[in-house]
């Protein structure tokens, strides 16, 4: 079962993989920009397929039963194509979801990380813009769609139950 884990740079999606693939021997954590940097493409689109494909034979070649694919829906301002997405043959989305000054204030304190400064109204609209494209995904696709917001609920049996009724 392959379930993307998407939302905003800093809003907690690799937190929330680590603490679900912890909890869950089932479960394995994939950081799809880790994956990325093997791909050699420059043509964005050719590099999304290119990734899919890695993530696709990492799925193949695993015993595991639950894959979280850590990733963004936008790369640079451009939407990764629903063509792409389709193909990695997901059975859901999670869409992780933090007010802005949160997201904010976690990207401020994060010193691994170098990420572009952006007003709460910019991170508000990204937030917008990216829930909107979970949305129309999740329908087209028919995949069913869960926001979790891990200040405000123990996300890690939110997602179980969310799994439980995926079986």
């Amino acid at each position: 079962m392959i379930i993307l884990v998407a939302g905003l740079s800093g809003v907690g999606k690799t937190t929330f993989c680590k603490k679900v693939s912890s909890s869950n021997s089932r479960t394995l954590h994939i950081v799809a920009s880790s994956v990325q940097k093997r791909c050699n493409e420059t043509d964005f689109n050719s590099n999304q397929l290119n990734l899919i494909e890695e993530i696709n034979k990492i799925v193949a070649e695993s015993t595991y039963e639950i894959f979280l694919i850590d990733g963004h829906l936008f790369i640079k301002n451009k939407k990764v194509p629903i063509a792409a997405i389709r193909k990695l043959h997901l059975r859901a989305i999670v869409f992780i979801y933090e007010e802005a000054n949160t997201i904010i204030h976690r990207r401020e304190i994060d010193e691994l990380r170098k990420r572009n400064v952006e007003t709460q109204s910019q991170v508000i609209k990204s937030l917008e813009e990216q829930l909107e494209y979970c949305n129309y995904i999740s329908k087209e696709l028919d995949l069913p769609l869960v926001i979790l917001q891990p200040s405000k609920q123990d996300t890690v049996l939110e997602f179980s139950q969310f799994i439980s009724l995926l079986n």
